[in-house]
């Protein structure tokens, strides 16, 4: 099996306890992740992160999580934001979501919605690393991959949502999205973005022994 590459998730919240958390709701699903105590922490290392999905409280004393995702608007592509509020913050988060945000979650937010969330943000990391030009070829996960698995591939690395990669091979929705998990449990990721990254991989990623 080819080893999994995390992916990260950044948790941008000024109340510590929030931070430690959703550190652990994260870790539970499987991603990496990285804390930052305030916007401008996270704003003052965003040069040096990596790709990922980022967490972000609205209400935080001095850069409120509005003016951060305003700020951080030119790395949409790289770093999409997902707002945390609560209850009483329904119209900022929807102020937020006008902005740019690609999604909002309500505290306290179940393990469900959380990855939900999360995936939303990944999806668009996986596209925008997605190259222009020639199809890529899926050719090389002959012996980990059933053909259907490799069919379905194709058209997760060519941007196709589920239901239009079933169009495409005459299937039903809940066949692509069953041979989708399976295809991603055999290359050991748990996202599109970690799918595209094995794709890429121009050593033919690494088997695990």
């Amino acid at each position: 099996m080819i080893m999994s590459h995390k992916d990260t998730v950044y948790i941008i919240d000024d109340d510590s306890r929030v931070r430690t958390v959703t550190s652990g709701m994260v870790d539970e699903l499987g991603f990496g992740y990285h804390p930052f105590a305030s916007g401008q922490d996270f704003l003052d290392s965003v040069d040096h992160l990596s790709p990922g999905c980022a967490l972000l409280d609205v209400r935080m004393p001095v850069m409120s999580g509005l003016e951060v995702l305003e700020r951080a608007a030119p790395l949409r592509d790289r770093l999409p934001i997902v707002l945390m509020t609560g209850h009483g913050d329904m119209d900022t988060a929807v102020s937020g979501m006008r902005l740019g945000a690609v999604d909002f979650l309500v505290k306290p937010f179940s393990l469900k919605e959380l990855l939900d969330a999360i995936q939303r943000g990944l999806e668009i990391v996986a596209r925008s690393l997605t190259p222009a030009g020639p199809t890529v070829s899926v050719n090389r996960f002959d012996e980990i991959l059933t053909g259907r698995q490799k069919a379905v591939l194709q058209g997760m690395v060519g941007g196709l949502a589920n239901k239009d990669i079933a169009i495409e091979l005459g299937i039903a929705p809940r066949t692509v999205e069953m041979h989708r998990a399976n295809l991603m449990s055999r290359l050991g990721v748990n996202s599109l973005a970690g799918v595209l990254r094995c794709v890429m991989d121009p050593s033919g990623g690494k088997r695990a022994a």
